[in-house]
């Protein structure tokens, strides 16, 4: 936890919110295991706060940069959560169920992010357990407690979300840890931009990042307008609350497949367009490639063909397509994107076209779903007059902080994400043994290998082993010197000692 987050957690309505949700967090765990208990009784406590707030008047100052009104939340007079345990125990989910109806109908900005999003698995909780819960949930009421300008619900949700990524497998999917999150915020430079888009948004993480003051260097652009896609139901339910409980009442985010069904257009059809697509999509989606390009009106795979198991590469083109002409793109990729066969058509696009700015090495576990390797690629459309025609390569033999347990997440570091970042916006971006400038012929004349170790060092080694009959030459020649300098010492031993 860092020192921000510490202090929030030893605020009263801080305190007394989470007193409430372990409580009820014990409750739920006789029913489902905790990696699905806590994404409902999230969905729980989200649902509390919105029925709270809703009666309350007057606005919140929400850290200082959006005055979010707080009665755009109406909720109907004769609903209210203190009166949800006095319903009895038999159909109570279906009257759950009914009040979170009435809820999304009487507000527009709502609709759908509990009935088809954070709650729509009531059914697989008791009655009796269910109504235990909401019992122990009015203990605190979040519409007096946390008008408080040092803390929010939405800080408490934030910090609750990044301590779920502890808890194993299966929890968001593929979705990056905070602290991944805001590094990559970070590699987007210290200039406000006007738009920020993430087409796999997961639970939100890279967007809280990138809109959030204080969370980078940057400067917060006020009126940033915030873009985003998921496809997971309950991911998607989760981003859009945490993003209007932070005030950001304007952000649009749309449910479903970017790549089959993109839904992020202008009126006239058109994909819309950001400064900065910032995304960590999920690795191994398979495409029914055909049916894909038929749809593609838009022509974002014509230059670089996906294969049907290359989901990660289709995601490139998608980011790239969404670009403004001054935009940069940053992705998290598997490794193998680097330099498997079936997808050099795509690398070989990039380096060609000369979007391709950087590429990170980065270790495996960031998250729960997988232990691959992957690495940062970044994109961009305005590269430095100094970095166009090269590629940066990045591997500073990362070794991430020692997980919790064996299965949670791998974290960088601040020590390591410093690093990085220092080398990227450093003027030459070189350290010896850590990185390198290659130019875009050199990167195509390796078939347009991707992988940092071909051009650090390392990947000499690979060549030797590539080209024997140069090893064995070079093995010679350093064997000759090796006599040479044999003999010569003998000599100086014979004048010295007369030996």
């Amino acid at each position: 936890m860092n020192e921000q987050a510490s202090r929030r957690s030893q605020h009263p309505a801080w305190q007394a919110l989470d007193k409430c949700y372990w409580d009820a967090q014990q409750v739920l765990r006789s029913s489902l295991f905790g990696r699905e208990s806590s994404p409902l009784l999230l969905g729980l406590c989200c649902l509390k706060y919105v029925m709270d707030v809703g009666r309350a008047a007057g606005t919140l100052d929400l850290g200082g940069y959006q005055r979010f009104n707080l009665c755009d939340w109406e909720i109907p007079d004769h609903e209210a959560w203190w009166q949800l345990p006095t319903r009895p125990s038999t159909g109570f989910a279906d009257h759950v169920h009914q009040v979170i109806r009435r809820v999304e109908e009487s507000n527009t900005t709502l609709q759908g992010i509990f009935s088809r999003g954070l709650l729509q698995d009531l059914g697989g909780v008791s009655d009796e357990v269910l109504r235990h819960v909401i019992f122990l949930l009015s203990g605190v009421h979040l519409g007096d407690q946390f008008l408080d300008q040092s803390t929010s619900f939405a800080d408490w949700l934030d910090y609750q979300i990044a301590a779920s990524f502890y808890l194993g497998p299966g929890v968001w999917g593929h979705d990056v840890p905070p602290p991944m999150a805001r590094f990559m915020v970070k590699l987007a430079g210290k200039q406000p931009f006007d738009s920020v888009m993430d087409p796999a948004c997961g639970v939100g993480n890279l967007l809280v990042a990138a809109a959030l003051p204080g969370i980078s260097t940057r400067v917060t652009n006020p009126d940033l307008t915030i873009l985003a896609q998921e496809s997971d139901s309950r991911s998607w339910a989760l981003a859009k609350f945490r993003l209007l409980a932070h005030g950001f009442v304007t952000a649009r985010v749309e449910q479903g497949d970017s790549l089959s069904q993109p839904r992020l257009l202008s009126e006239d059809n058109q994909l819309l367009k950001a400064d900065l697509v910032v995304t960590s999509p999920p690795f191994g989606g398979s495409l029914d490639i055909e049916t894909l390009l038929e749809r593609d009106v838009w022509g974002r795979f014509m230059e670089a063909k996906p294969a049907r198991n290359a989901s990660e590469a289709a995601f490139v083109m998608h980011a790239l397509s969404c670009l403004t002409s001054k935009g940069k793109a940053i992705l998290i990729v598997p490794f193998g994107l680097l330099f498997r066969s079936y997808e050099q058509v795509l690398r070989d696009f990039l380096v060609r076209t000369d979007t391709l700015e950087a590429v990170i090495r980065l270790p495996g576990r960031l998250w729960q779903t997988t232990a691959l390797s992957c690495a940062l690629i970044i994109l961009n459309n305005a590269k430095r007059r100094d970095r166009k025609g090269h590629v940066l390569f990045i591997d500073p033999s990362l070794a991430g902080e020692r997980p919790v347990t064996p299965s949670s997440p791998v974290f960088l570091n601040d020590q390591i994400m410093m690093k990085i970042q220092a080398i990227y916006e450093s003027k030459d971006g070189i350290e010896r043994g850590v990185s390198k400038m290659v130019s875009n012929e050199e990167i195509l004349a390796a078939d347009a290998s991707l992988d940092p170790a071909t051009y650090l060092g390392i990947g000499q080694m690979h060549a030797f082993k590539e080209k024997p009959g140069v090893m064995l030459t070079q093995a010679r020649e350093l064997e000759a010197a090796r006599g040479t300098r044999i003999d010569e010492m003998d000599e100086l031993l014979k004048d010295e000692f007369d030996i």
